[in-house]
């Protein structure tokens, strides 16, 4: 008999015991058998799986530790981008913006100051120091009126300047100053240039009277006893002796600057009356502008300007806010030198000029000689042009000619 007919007989319940066992037995061999199988089969696929694990996770490493390094390239790239841009642009900003920045801070003798009539910046150049000097040495250094200026940025407030003698007079030696200023502080290479007028320069200074001659005064201080009559005063003495000496020692035929007091103070028209019939050419007059407390002595503050016709160099300027700031011979109406309304507003404008640009004025140290533009300009808006003396140049015969005139008190060539 079969098995398969043996298992049907156990399966309907006719199988006999011996039948039962043997089925049995067969039963229990085959689930042995399975249990065999089954656990092989299954260390089979966890070990396929396990390594199909692995392989996964390998490559999902492989490709996440790749994706890292891709990711730190691209961060490193762009930060090295960023910082290069970075650093061009702090060596750019360094190189080009922060010396311009800087330069706002300080004054800056290159600034463009010409506007055209619309408004806007002119294409005809004037630069700041041109101008500043021009009007500088016009009220304060007759002998060295320069009025152009080149000037070399190098940056942070720094530039190299040289001012140019464009105005001459008669047989002068032309002589340019060149220097430096740094952060709002100037160096001439040539100090002696562009020296301001101090002291006494005119027999005016420390006089008791303003309104009483320099003769008369003279008289009453002998009368007193307070000097002997050869005395030095101020340039001169007393009498024109000892002055003419003095002039008597120059040389011939050459031009020289003569800083010349009046004997008594003037009106400007009278002055300019007086000065036509002198037959000279440059003229420099000095200006009153202040008057002394009854117990103080007079120091004139030696501001003024030119009153002659002279050469120039093209400047602009804001003619609204300072009219007749610059006289020169291109102006139409020469006569118009001689009329007192044109000359203050002249002179007045100048004042305004240098009491609004006080960054030039500090770096020319002109506090240091008392100058106080804003006092001169009311002392002669109340008072008018009142002249105690001038500057001209010409030779040793015009200038023993001059002390020979009784408007005249002293005649002193330094």
């Amino acid at each position: 008999m079969s098995f398969r007919e043996l298992m049907e007989k156990y399966k309907i319940g006719q199988a006999t015991a011996e039948e039962r066992r043997m089925v049995e037995e067969e039963l229990e061999k085959f689930e042995l058998i399975n249990e065999f199988e089954y656990e092989k089969f299954e260390e089979t696929v966890t070990e396929e799986t396990d390594t199909s694990i692995r392989k996964d996770n390998r490559n999902q490493d492989e490709e996440f530790t790749a994706s890292i390094r891709r990711e730190i390239r691209r961060t490193f790239v762009r930060a090295g981008i960023i910082t290069g841009a970075a650093v061009i642009a702090i060596v750019l900003f360094i190189l080009f913006a922060m010396p311009r920045i800087t330069d706002l801070f300080y004054y800056d003798p290159g600034q463009n100051i010409a506007v055209s009539e619309s408004g806007k910046e002119d294409s005809n150049e004037t630069n700041r120091m041109s101008l500043d000097m021009a009007v500088y040495t016009e009220l304060m250094t007759p002998e060295a009126l320069r009025d152009y200026v080149n000037v070399e940025d190098r940056g942070y407030g720094c530039y190299d300047i040289n001012i140019i003698q464009t105005v001459t007079q008669d047989n002068e030696e032309t002589r340019n100053v060149s220097g430096r200023i740094e952060r709002n502080k100037l160096t001439l290479y040539d100090t002696n240039v562009i020296n301001p007028l101090i002291g006494n320069t005119f027999g005016w200074y420390q006089r008791g009277e303003t309104g009483k001659s320099l003769r008369q005064q003279d008289e009453d201080e002998i009368k007193a006893g307070l000097i002997t009559e050869n005395e030095e005063i101020c340039h001169g003495t007393i009498t024109p002796d000892y002055n003419r000496e003095e002039l008597e020692q120059l040389e011939e035929r050459r031009g020289y600057y003569a800083y010349v007091t009046l004997n008594k103070m003037m009106n400007y028209e009278d002055f300019i009356n007086f000065f036509d019939k002198t037959g000279l050419g440059y003229g420099w007059c000095a200006v009153k502008t202040y008057e002394p407390a009854n117990d103080e002595k007079y120091r004139p503050k030696n501001l003024g300007f030119v009153f002659s016709p002279t050469s120039s160099a093209p400047l602009q300027w804001d003619d609204e806010k300072y009219p007749q700031l610059r006289r020169t011979l291109s102006d139409t109406d020469e006569a118009s030198y001689k009329r007192e309304d044109v000359a203050t507003k002249h002179f007045i404008s100048m004042l305004n000029y240098m009491s609004d640009n006080e960054k030039f004025c500090r770096m020319m140290k002109t506090d240091e000689n008392g100058f106080d533009p804003q006092s001169a300009v009311e002392y002669v808006k109340d008072n008018g042009l009142t002249i105690y003396g001038f500057v001209t140049r010409a030779d040793k015969d015009k200038l023993l000619e001059l002390l020979n005139r009784d408007e005249i008190y002293t005649v002193y060539v330094k």
